[in-house]
């Protein structure tokens, strides 16, 4: 039939848009244009990973935690179980994008200026986990 019309259901137009959606070149597309946005929040370094949990660093917050090393950071080692499942966290959620600040900062002018003869641990610098959130908002 020669310029017949065929015509597609709404579910199989639905199927055919998600499976481009998920086609390699739009997935690298996306995965390109969300490190960048992120990058540019300020953040040093991301990444983008599957939502398995990591039991190697559940062991080590563990041990870390038993050794005494967790200093009430609660944070970090208040429920390891939790902390490291993403699914417990996000049920359904399939992809993490995981970003990374350095603490390695140049002291501001004020600190630098104010003249103190005491030492502050670099990473109470800056609310790095503020800079963090506000790039992984967007």
């Amino acid at each position: 039939m020669d310029g017949a019309r065929t015509w597609e259901t709404w579910q199989e137009r639905q199927a055919r848009i998600d499976a481009a959606r998920r086609s390699p070149q739009a997935l690298a597309d996306l995965a390109r244009r969300v490190c960048e946005a992120v990058v540019s929040g300020g953040v040093d370094a991301v990444g983008i990973t599957g939502t398995d949990p990591f039991p190697l660093v559940r062991a080590a917050i563990e041990a870390r935690k038993q050794a005494g090393f967790d200093a009430g950071m609660s944070f970090t080692f208040k429920r390891p179980e939790r902390s490291t499942d993403p699914g417990q966290l996000l049920v359904g959620a399939a992809t993490l994008v995981v970003g990374a600040r350095s603490y390695r900062r140049q002291p501001t002018a004020a600190l630098a200026d104010a003249g103190h003869a005491g030492r502050v641990a670099q990473y109470q610098w800056t609310d790095h986990y503020g800079v963090l959130r506000a790039a992984l908002a967007d």
